[in-house]
C-alpha cells in the first residue's frame, strides 16, 4: 500500500463520524479537497492527516502517527508541525509552518479550502493575516 493510501485510511479512521460546520458533511472531505490540490504524494499523505492528530479534531495520536510506518521526516514531522496546539498563539503557530515547505503548502490550501466553505467573520480575520504570512515565505 501506497503512502497516500495509508494516509487516507488513517484519516478517515480519525474523522469518522465527524461533520463540517454545517453538520450535514462529513469531515472528510474537506482533507480530501486538500489533498486533491497538491502534486507529490508526499504532499498528498500529510495534506490527508493533516488535522488528524488529537489536538486538531481528529482521534489519531501521534504515537499512531509515529507507527504507521509512514515515512517520518516527510510525512510525519509535517503532519506535527501542522497540529496547532490550542495553548499556542494561532500566529506563532503559522510563523513556525512557514518554515517548512511542504507543511506551508498544505496550510496555504487548508486556508483556502476552509474560505471557500463560508468562513464566519472570525475566520477571515484568523485566516487573512496566515494566509498572507504564509504566501510571502513560499515566495522567498
Amino acid at each position: 500500500m501506497n503512502i497516500v493510501n495509508v494516509a487516507k485510511e488513517l484519516a478517515t479512521k480519525s474523522h469518522a463520524g465527524q461533520f463540517r460546520r454545517d453538520g450535514k458533511t462529513p469531515y472528510i472531505t474537506h482533507p480530501a479537497t486538500v489533498a486533491s490540490r497538491m502534486q507529490s504524494e508526499v504532499e498528498q499523505a500529510v495534506a490527508w492527516l493533516h488535522d488528524a492528530l488529537t489536538e486538531e479534531g481528529g482521534t489519531l495520536t501521534t504515537e499512531e502517527l509515529i507507527n504507521s510506518g509512514l515515512p517520518f521526516f516527510d510525512v510525519v514531522l509535517n503532519v506535527c508541525t501542522l497540529t496547532h496546539y490550542k495553548s499556542e498563539p494561532y500566529m506563532k503557530y503559522i510563523e513556525h509552518v512557514a518554515q517548512y515547505p511542504i507543511a506551508r503548502k498544505v496550510k496555504i490550501q487548508d486556508i483556502l479550502s476552509n474560505m471557500a466553505d463560508k468562513p464566519s467573520d472570525r475566520q477571515k480575520e484568523k485566516y487573512g493575516p496566515a494566509l498572507e504570512l504564509l504566501r510571502k515565505a513560499d515566495k522567498q
